[in-house]
């Protein structure tokens, strides 16, 4: 795995966010709600500008409900979208005058303000109000112990997850031990002092790996590194039985007398030799894959690696297509994300397109019947709504859509095929094909869901 596989999984995050986004699912439901993915996106990649300006949208959208509930006297909805809003932007100046408002209500209002809060992330927000109830006493002290129980529960759920994500992201990507604090043994560690439970098999392949990494390291006699590893894992909990046996192995390694020492394969022999009897990425710590990544790591400036990474991808491409050939979707994926993790080429590109539409193709047949969307009548119109960043920097573009018209006339499974330049209008094109409302379908004459799409075409002045 590669630093581009967290950039793959902050692309899919912000994609799923963005449809969530046009479909209104802006804070509910909790789990698949385009706050909950954009914040999980900027926990991989904290600095995504995309994720922050998607958080800051959903603040104006709530911002602009608390108002509305509150005239209404829909106190939870109000508080609700209030407090999730105060949790994106704490300095919003809006925020003070709403919470005048609010404090002339709090006895009516009851714990609902800070079980908001609890649901909105906001804990020390929570933990504020709680504060001030026990103060004005217009709780009972066995409610305000149980929202204090809540507050501690739920942050400690959510810095569970939050260290959960990050620990599994750090192994894919093979930052077991760099850069400091912000690896995969800080991460476990900081779980481990939160006392949060559930975390065995992260534990078990940070050991796997680490094991991995110091019987190279004692291979290639690179003691320091070895000393390294043998130093983090003792420390980290590795069983003593698997300590020694590394220790023993790097005591013998130290011993070795110098001449032998270069008999000793190399990464690049070993890959080769791999290579050539066919082993190309199984067994798992013994193939073709698992050396060149480890010439990658060790001598990433060696002349032989860009031919060896060359010929590594191609066979592991060849199998992709031979599993692809053959309807193994599943297999043929999987190889293709270790070629990808090789480097990104015509060829990476050529049958990854090949294999999503061989998937469709295998999912179309057994799905509703597709029909062109000029067959079908509208009963809503078709309106657009231009993306203010995009009408500012004078951008043009179009967007392809697919979606299901289902037997009621209601529109569903809303996707962008394809959209230039990418990002840009998919937002806006979703919303408005969501908005849309079609005569009910009919197939044999009967009244039946159907699937189709459409090109949407973005032009400045109409």
């Amino acid at each position: 795995a590669t630093a581009a596989s967290t950039d793959d999984a902050v692309f899919a995050l912000i994609d799923k966010a963005q449809q969530a986004m046009a479909l209104r699912h802006f804070i509910d439901p909790l789990e698949g709600s385009a706050l909950s993915l954009y914040r999980e996106a900027l926990v991989l990649e904290p600095g995504n500008g995309e994720a922050r300006q998607g958080t800051q949208r959903i603040a104006e959208i709530l911002i602009s409900r608390v108002q509305a509930a509150l005239d209404e006297r829909k106190f939870d909805a109000a508080l609700q979208s209030l407090e999730t809003a105060r949790s994106i932007d704490p300095d919003d100046p809006r925020l003070k005058a709403l919470d005048a408002r609010l404090a002339g209500m709090r006895a009516e209002l009851g714990p609902s303000q800070i079980q908001a809060a609890i649901t909105a992330q906001n804990f020390d927000r929570a933990t504020q109000l709680i504060d001030e109830a026990a103060r004005a006493r217009f709780l009972p002290a066995p409610k305000l112990n149980q929202l204090r129980d809540d507050v501690r529960r739920r942050r400690g759920e959510i810095e569970t997850a939050r260290l959960t994500t990050l620990i599994d992201t750090r192994l894919q990507q093979d930052r077991l031990l760099d850069p400091a604090r912000d690896n995969a043994a800080f991460y476990l560690n900081q779980a481990r002092a939160a006392g949060a439970g559930a975390l065995q098999p992260q534990w078990q392949e940070f050991f796997r790996r680490g094991t991995l990494a110091a019987r190279a390291a004692i291979d290639q006699h690179r003691f320091a590194e070895a000393d390294r590893w043998l130093g983090e894992l003792r420390t980290d909990g590795l069983p003593s039985a698997s300590l020694a046996s590394l220790q023993q192995a790097l005591t013998a390694a130290r011993a070795q007398p110098a001449h032998e020492k270069s008999d000793q394969p190399s990464f690049l022999d070993l890959a080769r030799t791999r290579l050539a009897s066919g082993n190309v990425v199984e067994p798992e710590t013994d193939s073709a894959l698992y050396y060149v990544n480890r010439l990658r790591a060790t001598d990433p400036q060696n002349a032989a690696l860009a031919p060896l990474l060359s010929a590594t991808q191609g066979q592991i491409l060849a199998r992709a297509r031979e599993a692809l050939d053959e309807g193994q979707f599943p297999k043929a994926e999987s190889l293709l994300q270790l070629a990808a993790g090789l480097g990104t080429t015509a060829d990476v590109a050529a049958l990854g397109t090949r294999l999503q539409q061989a998937k469709s193709a295998a999912a179309g047949a057994a799905g509703p019947p597709a029909v062109a969307e000029g067959s079908l009548t509208r009963t809503a119109a078709l309106t657009l709504e231009y993306p203010r960043s995009a009408q500012v920097k004078g951008q043009e573009g179009w967007v392809e859509v697919s979606y299901l018209v289902l037997a009621d006339g209601k529109v569903s499974q809303v996707k962008v095929v394809k959209s230039s330049p990418p990002g840009v209008f998919d937002a806006e094109a979703m919303k408005a094909i969501a908005r849309l409302h079609y005569q009910p379908p009919r197939v044999n004459g009967s009244a039946a869901a159907v699937s189709t799409g459409v090109r949407l075409v973005f032009r400045l002045g109409n």
